[in-house]
């Protein structure tokens, strides 16, 4: 298994910190979904980028918050119409809205509370143990 690796640098060597049990178990648990936006099967787990700067500081969003895409409206795929994030945000945004405005579904799906914390998240693993 691949191990998951937060983008926060760890200080020496500029090395990222390895992501905590709890951050991989939520990453599994979103790649089982359908994607929010064309409920297919086999979901790429998208980090939310939208408003970057004000919600997260200008870095990579955690682990935490992150939706289940199709792959065509993600990154694109040849041989389809479909507007990806990757490629076109703006449009992206005007069609769907923000990505991390299905955050919360997301949570409402996995754990029946949107509006659960990462704290909050963190003790569901740790309890699951």
């Amino acid at each position: 298994m691949t191990e998951v690796t937060t983008n926060f640098k760890s200080g020496k060597g500029g090395k990222k910190k390895p992501a905590t049990r709890a951050e991989r178990m939520h990453l599994n648990a979103v790649g089982q979904l359908r994607c929010v936006i064309t409920g297919r099967y086999h979901p790429i787990r998208h980090h939310c980028f939208c408003d970057r700067i004000e919600r997260y500081a200008g870095r990579k969003a955690p682990h935490f918050d992150v939706i289940p895409l199709w792959q065509g409206i993600h990154q694109g795929l040849i041989g389809h119409d479909d507007i990806a994030i990757h490629q076109n945000k703006a449009m992206w945004i005007e069609l769907h809205g923000k990505d991390w405005e299905y955050i919360p579904a997301v949570y409402a799906e996995i754990y029946g509370n949107p509006d659960i914390t990462h704290e909050e998240i963190e003790q569901y693993w740790k309890e699951r143990t």
